[in-house]
């Protein structure tokens, strides 16, 4: 039988915050779920410490992707990870998480409760995240982002015109049906905002529902490798 989330990390030299993302996962409350860690590193430190993780629990499913030197100047590599796993999965919903950002341990079981009371109509659900930055060995909250009332299809705003991350959203994997693939855009002339643009076609099809808290659920850090940018 399937769980009913599929959680996605593409990991790539985060050494430094990995295994942190990673257990936040692990310490959720909401304990019904696959976890995707897809390494492709190349510095010698986060594949192995990623691996010896992912061995801990046997809710991760751990890939190993590497990619040629010409490949990662051709190609946007998350979005790329992102569009391979997403069509192997068969579990209702879908969740993106970065490989240096956390979620708070009651966030999963707050969002499926929200994405359950009504399957009919709650296809895209967006919440509350916090940026929090390094300074004088703690992790300090810069701000909280979040945007009220639903937009997307059937709403005064159809874009999601860089209002959201694309960390703030859990989607139905149906969703999927409706898009053509590369769901996510691959090139790098995109790739700035290449999970904008993937929220984008969800919009067109597909109407937004925020979380009825204002509670933030994520905390996205702001790292000196949150960078789209890839060597």
């Amino acid at each position: 039988m399937a769980s009913l989330l599929s959680i996605i990390t593409p990991s790539y030299n985060k050494h430094e915050y990995v295994q942190a993302t990673i257990n936040s996962v692990l310490n959720q409350s909401f304990t019904d779920y696959d976890y995707w860690l897809i390494d492709n590193s190349t510095d010698q430190l986060t594949r192995p410490l990623v691996k010896a993780k992912a061995q801990t629990d046997a809710r991760i499913k751990y890939l190993e992707i590497d990619f040629t030197p010409t490949e990662r100047t051709t190609v946007y590599i998350p979005a790329y990870i992102f569009n391979q796993v997403i069509a192997e999965i068969d579990t209702k919903y879908i969740f993106y998480l970065s490989d240096d950002d956390l979620v708070y341990p009651s966030c999963l079981a707050q969002v499926i409760d929200f994405m359950e009371s009504d399957p009919t109509k709650y296809f895209v659900c967006y919440f509350t995240l916090d940026r929090l930055y390094w300074r004088d060995g703690e992790w300090l909250k810069d701000s909280s982002i979040t945007v009220s009332g639903r937009f997307g299809k059937g709403t005064t705003h159809p874009s999601v015109d860089c209002k959201l991350d694309g960390g703030q959203i859990i989607f139905r994997t149906d969703c999927l049906k409706s898009l053509s693939y590369p769901f996510a855009p691959e090139n790098l002339r995109d790739a700035s905002h290449s999970d904008g643009l993937f929220m984008d076609r969800l919009a067109k099809h597909y109407t937004f529902y925020p979380l009825p808290t204002n509670q933030a659920l994520i905390g996205h850090r702001l790292t000196p490798k949150s960078t789209w940018t890839r060597p």
